[in-house]
């Protein structure tokens, strides 16, 4: 993982907040989101979103990702991904719902693998930039938080597939975008780049064992 000149390395064990869900998707409510939390990393993927429905005028929540600040309004959504150094400066009115969940869930699905790279790519999706995009995110994270709420039977599988249909048009927002003059791609570079994205995926999920190059190499095949 490439840090700039002046970022802080996760170097140190202190910082590695290590949860071990009972579910697929871990889900936070307003309330149980921290006003303020310290610098810290761990292995899973994080979402704040800030939702549009209900907001008040007050102070905006801030949260620090790799030393960038980010300050949310009003239907934006914050992705914290696996290794980055984060913390939360201040959510001083509980404005933020959460996301945890494991980047494994994506591990057996190839039509994810082009994209993993790019998805790490985003931190700030800004409502005022991407309104369809948030508006859309926001739809599947309430409705997350309401079937785990709910705890009926085969929740679990429900919250999955709306995770996956959340990144399914996260994809295809990529596609339309940042990938629409990618296409003279050779077929032999997107396998490349499949593979790389897929031991990248691995490192991260077993960054505490000792690796070596044959063992990722191995497990990619």
């Amino acid at each position: 993982m490439h840090f700039e000149e002046g970022e802080q390395k996760m170097t140190s064990p202190k910082n590695f907040e290590d949860h071990h869900f009972n579910r697929i998707v871990n889900t936070i409510h307003p309330d149980s989101y921290p006003r303020q939390f310290p610098l810290h990393w761990h292995k899973y993927v994080e979402i704040a979103a800030y939702p549009d429905t209900g907001a008040v005028p007050g102070k905006p929540p801030v949260l620090r990702i790799n030393q960038n600040t980010y300050e949310l309004h009003p239907g934006d959504v914050l992705f914290i991904w696996p290794g980055e150094l984060h913390e939360t400066v201040s959510n001083e009115d509980n404005r933020i719902i959460g996301l945890q969940f494991n980047t494994s869930v994506f591990n057996d699905l190839p039509d994810f693998a082009p994209f993993l790279n790019l998805f790490r790519t985003f931190h700030h999706i800004r409502q005022v930039e991407n309104p369809s995009l948030t508006q859309s995110m926001l739809v599947h994270i309430r409705h997350m938080l309401s079937v785990q709420e709910r705890n009926e039977v085969f929740s679990g599988v429900e919250e999955l597939i709306c995770l996956y249909e959340m990144f399914m048009e996260f994809g295809t927002y990529i596609k339309e975008t940042v990938l629409k003059d990618a296409a003279r791609n050779s077929s032999a570079n997107n396998s490349t780049n499949d593979k790389i994205n897929i031991a990248c995926s691995y490192i991260i999920e077993n960054c505490e064992q000792e690796l070596t190059l044959e063992s990722v190499a191995d497990y990619i095949g």
